[in-house]
């Protein structure tokens, strides 16, 4: 009996998600899942979703001291993979126009004719 519900405790924390102060794994494990889902809701890309994934939880990673005594991390990591979808956006529309630049245009308009 007391084991059972020693189990029972530990889904409980499992399902409230992280807690302030907590571990990286931990932390990963928590999220990775739902971030990965409302990733591939924004891209509509099974890969897309899972790259930005990775870079969130790495950029989290690297500021980790910082992120985890904060009282709402998980709105720290989708905050930072949404700025990371929005910055390929840019970089992929800038890289657009550039091409879209050095495009030589119709043969007759160049040479008058």
């Amino acid at each position: 009996m007391k084991e059972r519900v020693k189990e029972l405790a530990i889904h409980r924390e499992e399902a409230a998600g992280p807690t302030p102060g907590g571990g990286f794994e931990d932390f990963f494990r928590a999220e990775h899942v739902r971030l990965q889902q409302a990733l591939y809701v924004v891209t509509g890309s099974d890969q897309e979703a899972q790259d930005l994934m990775q870079e969130a939880f790495l950029r989290v990673w690297e500021r980790w001291d910082r992120v985890r005594v904060m009282v709402e991390p998980t709105g720290y990591l989708y905050r930072t993979a949404m700025n990371t979808f929005r910055s390929r956006l840019r970089r992929g529309a800038r890289a657009a126009r550039s091409l879209a630049r050095l495009r030589p245009g119709p043969a007759s308009q160049e040479f008058g004719g």
